[in-house]
């Protein structure tokens, strides 16, 4: 997927290195030596990719990652070269929204990696069409007439329209789920399996082998192979409630599916695709900065290509609620009809 790289290094070997790795992986290069001539880079040209020195001879790289994060260039992907062991200029860019950060002296193979991967996020963003926009059909599962519930609707007509993983974060009981569910329905991917995990509800030992699957044989009960929920969701979606209940180690796990697509069953050595879109789900802090977040920060990232925010049930308009909650049988426990108002309006 040929791009456009912007390269942001005052060092002139180093720049034009960059620029033939670059290059070598069929991008486009942009290279420049300082802050300003980047600035004026992207002013004039359709940018997809910046590759950016923090240390610069007129200034600090961080501060025009800031800049992009607050303008116009909000979803551009930066990548920040920091020097080796510089631990805490490489978290204060991720806070900061760097996609990724690489050490110098380069790996290059580990370099152009992150590379390839910023540039197909930023393709994948550019899929999610800004006038998309859902509207509730008849009978739909989940509906919502107040002004927050129409502005997840846009975003979910956005996500919908690309395959772009998905974070939804809301408190408990806000419809988190249905959000899920409405993307996957309305997207190229409705009529593959949608298949729902809820993180929490399972044992740590027990949840490796329920999303990964295992061989027979590979722990005490394990009698024959079983297909895990990745697996199971084929090319449809893989929707995965609480991510952030989610261990360290099955968080870097799943942040290997997230990036190429493979994984291994518990106790087995073929490396097996995944072709499903990942969506998850949480209601606890995950946000880089926040201090209470329990994501990795490159998870973070991945995962929150589009993020759709739930507005809270006092954020929305009463007078439905009241009317639906009035409404609703004490025997239906699905969230249709007048019930799913009562939830999500």
């Amino acid at each position: 997927m040929a791009a456009t790289v912007l390269i942001v290094d005052d060092e002139t070997g180093v720049r034009e290195g960059l620029v033939r790795a670059v290059a070598s992986r069929g991008h486009q290069t942009v290279p420049v030596a300082s802050l300003a001539e980047a600035r004026a880079a992207l002013d004039r040209e359709e940018i997809d990719c910046v590759l950016l020195d923090i240390r610069l001879k007129d200034g600090d790289g961080l501060d025009l990652l800031r800049e992009l994060r607050a303008g116009a260039h909000r979803e551009l992907p930066v990548i920040m070269a920091t020097a080796f062991g510089d631990s805490e200029r490489t978290i204060q860019a991720m806070k900061a929204g760097a996609f990724e950060y690489v050490t110098k002296p380069f790996d290059l193979p580990m370099l152009l990696d992150a590379v390839d991967r910023a540039v197909r996020k930023r393709a994948l963003g550019r899929q999610v069409s800004p006038a998309a926009v859902v509207v509730p059909e008849p009978g739909s599962p989940l509906v919502g007439a107040s002004a927050p519930m129409l502005g997840v609707w846009k975003v979910i007509g956005r996500a919908a329209a690309s395959d772009a993983p998905v974070l939804v974060v809301g408190e408990t009981g806000t419809g988190k789920e249905l959000v899920a569910r409405a993307i996957h329905d309305y997207s190229a991917r409705a009529k593959e399996p949608f298949v729902a995990v809820n993180l929490a509800a399972l044992a740590p030992t027990l949840l490796e082998s329920e999303l990964m699957g295992h061989e027979k044989g590979s722990f005490t009960g394990a009698h024959a192979r079983k297909a895990g929920r990745i697996e199971l969701a084929g090319s449809g979606t893989l929707f995965l409630d609480e991510i952030g209940d989610l261990d360290a180690a099955l968080q870097t796990k799943l942040l290997r599916v997230l990036q190429d697509g493979r994984y291994e069953r518990v106790g087995g050595t073929a490396t097996l695709t995944s072709q499903a879109r990942i969506i998850a789900a949480t209601n606890k802090p995950v946000r880089p900065g926040d201090p209470a977040a329990t994501l990795r920060e490159d998870l973070y990232y991945r995962l929150a290509v589009v993020e759709v925010e739930v507005p809270a049930l006092r954020a929305r308009s009463g007078s439905a609620c009241r009317g639906a909650r009035n409404n609703r049988s004490r025997s239906d426990d699905r969230l249709v009809g007048s019930c799913i108002v009562s939830k999500l309006t």
